[in-house]
């Protein structure tokens, strides 16, 4: 679970993970978690579908979580088509996520 493996990251001396999701654990407790294990939550990898559909829920969650960053991995572009399709949501400000956890 994500929660062995952060615990095996503080028991290695990490002072700090990224996720790449949350394994169901809410915000609160996520920050409740991190603190425990003497953790930091140093940046989160969000789904572009994830930002495009719930960018607030998103920035939320970090905030709760006490993650100070976050970064979009990417979205499919595999043909013209579809790199026309997801270019407006770049226009609406996706891509200034991090700064809104700053």
């Amino acid at each position: 679970t994500l929660r062995q493996r952060m615990e095996i990251a503080a028991q290695a001396g990490y002072t700090g993970v990224e996720f790449a999701g949350y394994d169901g654990i809410a915000g609160p407790e996520m920050r409740r978690l991190l603190a425990s294990l003497g953790l930091r939550g140093t940046g989160s990898h969000i789904a572009y579908d994830a930002l495009r559909d719930d960018l607030d829920g998103c920035v939320r969650y970090c905030l709760e979580a006490g993650i100070t960053s976050a970064a979009c991995p990417g979205c499919e572009m595999n043909d013209r088509d579809q790199a026309l399709a997801n270019a407006p949501a770049a226009e609406d400000g996706l891509i200034t996520v991090p700064h809104a956890l700053a």
